[in-house]
């Protein structure tokens, strides 16, 4: 029986810590089969384990040589890309290691579910069994530029490249691929979606026509009613909780809790109860209070399906859009850029518009920082301030001597408008009286 050590001994490079040595061939089990057996080396701890792989080739094959080499070479790839924990890794294997160490930090539901949706994107488009040192700047490029909702294709290029730069950082791989990408392509590429923005007058209209007939319709209304009255986030309604709401000090404290965590510390807050919120409350109490199930009536959640569960966020946006898109319709509203958050924008952008202070709108919405505010809701066309109030501010400071002297010539060698109007009357009167 032709020996296979030799081959692997002329073919394969000297083997280091923690890859595989392939050796043999050796019968599985007295079977005549060629064998193969891998003697692994831990790079942490040192031990040396014994692995024996069947090729479910057999000896008597008149190709069986060929044929064990050849799977001989899947065996040992195999083993460098899952066994060694320093060989790159298959992205499915990656991807499930590195979400379960997101979730181990606490992140929130939000961002584990961004974080599926874009490995499965990258799995449906190159498969999961592709090493992670596969993916070219090319395949990366290819990947995020046939997506074609714009905020969609940043969500998967923010993903994806923190979880391969850890990749880097834990030295699975060499380079970042996503790294080498221009993320300006993606504004080139996709126009950005429009954001739209309700009035006041447009919420109570939308409010009035709203269906409400059935218990989800109720909340669906009362739900987008609260949006705009306290302009918390999609996910923040969904999870509000019963005991949130201080109806003696007419306040709403937005906190994380066990079934969810806010998006970052600056989240959470305690927000004035608006008259709009307060409706929008006292009617989603009254219609849990008429549900025939005990489990509606009973749930901590104020809104809650018609199981007493929370609502998941996408679902939530998207039943309500629904209704509102209808009515918007029927109304001639445009619905353009339309949905669940731009209740939230409408509240923010209302409030800059009326002469709220910046810090104060940053404060209520819970932005991180001011500068969030100022560049999404403070734009120059937003802005009513009347240059009148400038220059009377800037007429009162102090000028240098210079500049007063200055000021002083001025007027000597150019009258004013009223001293030529003057001189203009004056000589027609004395050309009039020559003529007479």
């Amino acid at each position: 029986m032709p020996r296979l050590q030799k081959y692997w001994e002329n073919q394969s490079s000297p083997s280091s810590a923690g890859e595989p040595t392939l050796t043999g061939p050796h019968k599985f089990k007295n079977r005549p089969y060629y064998g193969f057996i891998l003697y692994m080396t831990d790079a942490l701890t040192g031990k040396r384990r014994k692995l024996k792989k069947s090729s479910g080739i057999r000896v008597d094959d008149p190709k069986g040589l060929e044929k064990a080499i050849a799977v001989g070479q899947k065996i040992l790839e195999h083993f460098r890309n899952n066994e060694n924990p320093n060989a790159p890794k298959r992205l499915k294997n990656f991807f499930e290691s590195y979400l379960h160490d997101c979730e181990l930090k606490g992140l929130s539901n939000s961002y584990l579910r961004q974080i599926r949706e874009s490995f499965n994107a990258l799995i449906g488009k190159y498969g999961a069994e592709v090493l992670l040192n596969a993916i070219t700047p090319a395949m990366v490029r290819t990947f995020l530029l046939e997506v074609k909702s714009n905020s969609r294709a940043q969500g998967h290029y923010r993903c994806l490249h923190a979880a391969f730069e850890q990749a880097v950082i834990d030295g699975v791989l060499g380079e970042n691929s996503f790294a080498k990408f221009d993320s300006a392509a993606l504004r080139r590429k996709h126009k950005p979606r429009p954001r739209g923005v309700l009035t006041p007058e447009q919420i109570k209209q939308i409010y009035d026509a709203m269906p409400q007939v059935t218990y989800t319709d109720r909340l669906m209304a009362a739900a987008f009613l609260f949006a705009f009255g306290t302009g918390m986030r999609r996910s923040e309604i969904c999870y509000l909780l019963n005991d949130a709401i201080d109806w003696h000090k007419n306040e709403i404290n937005v906190r994380s809790t066990d079934d969810y965590t806010l998006k970052t510390k600056s989240s959470a807050g305690v927000l004035p109860m608006s008259s709009y919120a307060a409706l929008a409350l006292y009617g989603q109490i009254k219609n849990k209070e008429a549900h025939k199930s005990e489990a509606v009536r009973s749930s901590r959640f104020v809104f809650c399906n018609s199981r007493g569960e929370a609502y998941q966020p996408d679902s939530l946006s998207r039943w309500i859009i629904k209704r509102v898109r209808s009515v918007c319709k029927q109304l001639g509203i445009p619905h353009e850029g339309i949905d669940l958050h731009s209740a939230r924008h409408a509240l923010i952008q209302h409030l800059v518009d009326s002469g709220t202070t910046p810090v104060t709108v940053s404060k209520f919405a819970r932005h991180a920082n001011l500068s969030t505010t100022l560049s999404a809701y403070h734009k120059m066309s937003d802005s009513n301030a009347k240059f009148e109030e400038l220059l009377i501010i800037t007429s009162k400071m102090p000028l240098p001597q210079s500049g007063i002297d200055l000021i002083d010539q001025s007027r000597e060698v150019m009258p004013d408008a009223k001293s030529m109007r003057v001189i203009k009357h004056t000589i027609l009167i004395v050309s009039f009286k020559k003529a007479a």
